[in-house]
């Protein structure tokens, strides 16, 4: 019984894309948004059975999971599955009990989760298990897994090799776009993301590329200028803000930056802990760590990446701000011209067929 749901299920997730896709349907009107409410019933059935794995529902339950991200994936409405994950979790479900393939399946939609969402650390972990656990021959599917990956790691300062890059067709634009990081070429690295915006915008990993994949290339040149103004044995480990500004405007190829640029940037490399040491406004200079000033970026704890999940459902669903009368007299208004407006077709339908049967 669960195998024939399962291929029903596939079934219907196939036909309600073909569909879509065929005529060109658009928001409520995509059969996708009736695949995934069904698939949503069913993945409640399978979880709610409590009877031995052997002969539960819950044999299914990933399979059915795994397409639920597939349509949410296909939509662009990757927050959606949230839900699911959190049943998931509640549900005391271990994932290592069900096949290979839906474990693979499931974590890479759940690092892609996490990639969406900005979770880097939970991104890179679930990607990896994806990819290293993907079978050798599955190329297309390792390629699709790396496309996530590798600007995960990019990000995290664990970059990849370039027979790695190579063998899957992608070493361009990563390669590419290490260099620039390495070298701290700000306007180069921003060229680069912006000529490949299409092909990086598909999964998600434009924005976080240029969102922080840019403090990396700040923390490379920083110490970049480093090592020319003091080298490597100086004890005096300053820097002053005219060097970091003569730096940055040369990289960016931006001659409007100031000081207070200088020192706004030079406060996030700090905070982040991608440089260790602090700054002094009075002297106008930051002041470098003596031991190991710029760490490396893979060790870097992601700090920011501290979250409360409960937090934030329960600030979603009570705390958010009221919708402005304004507003709401708008929507009513939209929503009562659209009322009306499919009960004059519904009268002139009857009206046709009164007028055919006369």
């Amino acid at each position: 019984m669960v195998s024939f749901v399962e291929n029903m299920s596939s079934a219907l997730v196939d036909f309600a894309l073909i569909v879509d896709r065929e005529q060109h349907l658009k928001g409520k009107t995509k059969k996708s948004n009736n695949a995934s409410r069904l698939l949503q019933k069913i993945f409640n059935i399978m979880l709610a059975d409590r009877t031995p794995m052997d002969t539960s529902k819950r044999q299914g339950i990933f399979h059915v999971t795994n397409l639920a991200f597939k349509i949410y994936t296909k939509m662009d409405t990757m927050r959606l599955c949230q839900t699911f994950i959190s049943n998931i979790k509640t549900g005391d479900l271990d994932l290592s009990n069900f096949p290979l393939s839906q474990q693979v399946t499931y974590r890479y939609y759940l690092g892609r989760f996490h990639f969406y969402k900005g979770q880097l650390s939970l991104a890179e972990k679930n990607l990896a298990f994806a990819f290293n656990k993907c079978h050798a021959q599955q190329y297309k599917n390792k390629r699709r897994i790396l496309e996530l990956l590798l600007p995960t790691r990019i990000i995290t300062g664990t970059f990849p090799q370039k027979t790695l890059l190579q063998k899957y067709g992608l070493e361009y634009p990563y390669q590419p776009l290490i260099e620039k990081i390495k070298l701290g070429d700000i306007k180069g690295y921003l060229d680069l993301l912006d000529h490949n915006f299409d092909y990086l915008s598909k999964n998600f990993s434009y924005m976080t590329l240029r969102g922080r994949g840019v403090v990396l290339c700040w923390r490379n040149l920083m110490r970049r200028i480093h090592l020319i103004v003091n080298g490597p044995h100086d004890p005096q480990r300053a820097l002053t803000y005219g060097h970091c500004l003569a730096g940055l405007r040369c990289a960016s190829k931006d001659y409007s930056l100031d000081k207070y640029d200088v020192e706004c940037i030079l406060v996030s490399l700090v905070s982040q802990h991608y440089v260790r040491g602090y700054l002094s406004n009075q002297h106008q200079r930051l002041v470098l760590s003596k031991v190991n000033p710029f760490p490396p970026v893979c060790h870097v704890t992601p700090t920011r990446e501290r979250y409360n999940e409960e937090a934030i459902d329960d600030y979603l669903a009570n705390n958010q701000p009221a919708i402005p009368d304004e507003v709401m007299n708008v929507i009513e208004q939209d929503e009562q011209e659209v009322a009306d407006a499919a009960m004059e077709d519904e009268e002139n339908i009857y009206y046709e067929e009164s007028t055919m049967m006369a």
